[in-house]
C-alpha cells in the first residue's frame, strides 16, 4: 500500500475500540471475561469491581483483549473467530464493514464456554507463531490468514507479551485453576448448608421443647404409678 492510504488507516488500537464498541462483539467479549477472567490481575479487578456492571464487562473485555497481545483490528478478527463455531465472518467481510460504518458484523455463533479457553489457547500459540516467524513460510501462511503483512505482525509482537510462553501456560491451566474455585465454592456451599441446619430450630423452640419433654416425663411417671 502506498504511505498515503497507510497515513489514512486508523490506527491498531482505535481499530481494537472500534471492534469492542461493536454490541455485535458483546456477546463473544462476555464469554471472554467469564472464562478468561483470570488474565487480569486483582488490582485491576477490584478497581473494575468499582464500575457500573455494563461498563465494567466493557473495561474487563478490552484488559483481556491486551493482555493477549491484540494490538490491531486483524488480530481482534482473529480471537473472535477462535471463539466462534465456524470462524465466523471472514476477517476482509468483518474489516470491510467496521471501516465503511453503514453496518455491522452479525454477532458470530459462539463456542461452548467449556471449549473457550482451549480456542484462546489455540489462538495464543497461533498469534506467537505470526509474531516469532514473520517472514518465515508459517509466518507469512498464518499472517497472511489474519489479513496481515508480515511487518505489521512483527511490529505488534513489540506490545504481545509472551505469547507462547506465559499467556500459553496460564490458559493450560486455567482448567485446573476453575476447578479449584469450582471445589471452593463447593466447600463453601455445605460449610453454610451445615451452619443452616444447626439453626434449623431456634433458642425459642428449642425451650419449648424442653418444657414439652418435661411434662412428657411427668405423665410418664403418673402413669407408671397407676400401673
Amino acid at each position: 500500500s502506498s504511505p498515503g492510504s497507510a497515513a489514512g488507516r486508523p490506527s491498531g488500537a482505535a481499530e481494537v475500540a472500534q471492534r469492542i464498541s461493536d454490541p455485535s462483539y458483546y456477546g463473544a467479549l462476555c464469554l471472554l471475561v467469564d472464562e478468561a477472567g483470570f488474565l487480569i490481575d486483582a488490582k485491576a479487578s477490584a478497581l473494575i469491581a468499582q464500575l457500573p456492571p455494563s461498563e465494567g464487562q466493557l473495561v474487563a473485555a478490552e484488559a483481556i483483549v491486551r493482555s493477549l497481545g491484540v494490538a490491531d483490528g486483524p488480530a481482534f478478527d482473529a480471537l473472535i473467530d477462535a471463539l466462534s463455531v465456524n470462524g465466523g465472518a471472514g476477517t476482509a467481510d468483518r474489516a470491510a464493514l467496521s471501516s465503511s460504518g453503514a453496518a455491522h458484523a452479525s454477532p458470530p455463533v459462539l463456542v461452548h464456554p467449556g471449549e473457550a479457553l482451549q480456542r484462546l489457547k489455540q489462538f495464543v500459540e497461533a498469534e506467537a507463531g505470526i509474531a516469532d516467524h514473520p517472514s518465515g513460510t508459517a509466518g507469512s501462511a498464518a499472517a497472511g490468514g489474519s489479513g496481515r503483512s508480515p511487518a505489521a505482525a512483527a511490529a505488534s509482537s513489540t506490545v504481545r507479551p509472551s505469547l507462547g510462553g506465559a499467556l500459553a501456560v496460564g490458559l493450560m491451566g486455567a482448567g485446573a485453576f476453575k476447578g479449584q474455585v469450582v471445589s471452593m465454592r463447593a466447600a463453601e456451599k455445605e460449610k453454610k448448608y451445615w451452619e443452616r441446619l444447626t439453626k434449623a430450630v431456634s433458642d425459642k423452640e428449642l425451650r419449648v421443647l424442653g418444657r414439652l419433654e418435661g411434662q412428657l416425663g411427668s405423665y410418664h411417671g403418673l402413669l407408671l404409678r397407676r400401673s
